[in-house]
Order: structure tokens, then C-alpha cells, then sequence
């Protein structure tokens, strides 16, 4: 990923109040990346490890999650950018505990560039999925839920069939994965 500065992580790392702007963060197997309190402008998390969310954090511009990288507690994540999920047929990134009605802002390549195994794990001890919603122009769409008498969405920019979209129920926790 040209341009963005290389920050290798090999243990356990925090970051707290931090305006971080054009960083690759390489989280290596054993590596624990925490973030608190930050501003994140055009970063990249790549690898295998995990990066969790503790208090929240800003996504200015976008953030790109690559490889096999878990992105942990992103119900405490602002958008004002996308999320850029999977950039190659390769990867397999998993985002854990969306809070459907708190999430603003798109994920773009989800399960897009041939790759079938990223996965979008939602808090959904209130709110149910019930399908995805493709948008007029074929360019994305949301995956739609409701609590029974309200609907809120998550968004997404690539291009799907609406039936590719699976969601898998364990508790209070819904794992959407597409099947194309």
C-alpha cells in the first residue's frame, strides 16, 4: 500500500488520543493492536492479527482492512469515510460487534475481487436481519434489519445477488457472510 508509512506489530500496542493519518499497520500472528480515543485518516490494517476497539475512534476518509485481519467493537467506530473491506481474492477480514442502529457509513468490498469468506459479525440481541436490498443502479445496496417496528441498515457499495447473502443466528449475534 504505497504512500502510508509501515507500523509493524509484533505484541500488544495501544494507541489512545491519536490523530493517525496515512499508517499501514502490520499486525503480525501473535500482535494486539488497541485503539482509543483516535482519529484514523486513510489507514490501512493489514495481516493477521486483531485490532480492537476500546472507546471511540473516527474513521476520516477510509480505513482499509486487508488480508486476514479481525476488526473488533466496531459498534464504537464513527464513519465519515468507508470501510474498505478485502482488497484482493486472498483475503478474509472479519468486522465484529456492529451495533446495526449506531453504524453510519459504507463498507465497500465486502466479499468483492473473487474472494467468498469475509464475514460481518452484528450485535442483534434487538434488531434481526432480514435480507439485503440491492440499490437501483446495481452498485450496492443494505443489508436490512429490523426490530419489529423499525428498520435500520448497513451499507454497501459493490455488486451483489441479493440472494448470496446468508446470515447466521448464535445468541445474540448474527454472522453475515455472501456466497455470490
Amino acid at each position: 500500500m504505497s504512500g502510508r508509512t509501515p507500523i509493524n506489530i509484533t505484541s500488544r500496542t495501544v494507541y489512545t488520543n491519536a490523530d493517525l493519518s496515512d499508517d499501514q499497520f502490520n499486525i503480525f500472528a501473535d500482535g494486539n493492536l488497541v485503539f482509543g480515543n483516535d482519529l484514523l485518516t486513510d489507514d490501512a490494517i493489514t495481516m493477521s492479527g486483531l485490532a480492537r476497539i476500546r472507546a471511540p475512534v473516527t474513521i476520516d476518509d477510509s480505513l482499509t482492512l486487508d488480508d486476514t485481519v479481525t476488526l473488533v467493537n466496531a459498534s464504537v467506530v464513527t464513519q465519515n469515510g468507508n470501510l474498505l473491506l478485502g482488497q484482493s481474492s486472498s483475503d478474509s477480514v472479519t468486522v465484529r460487534n456492529i451495533v446495526v442502529q449506531q453504524f453510519s457509513g459504507l463498507i465497500t468490498g465486502f466479499d468483492q475481487n473473487g474472494a467468498t469468506n469475509d464475514q460481518l459479525v452484528v450485535n442483534t440481541a434487538t434488531w434481526h436481519y432480514q435480507d439485503f436490498v440491492a440499490n437501483s443502479g446495481g452498485t450496492g445496496g443494505s443489508l436490512m434489519f429490523t426490530n419489529g417496528s423499525a428498520e435500520t441498515a448497513v451499507t454497501l457499495t459493490g455488486s451483489y445477488d441479493p440472494t448470496g447473502f446468508v446470515g447466521v443466528v448464535s445468541g445474540n449475534q448474527t454472522t453475515i457472510t455472501y456466497t455470490g
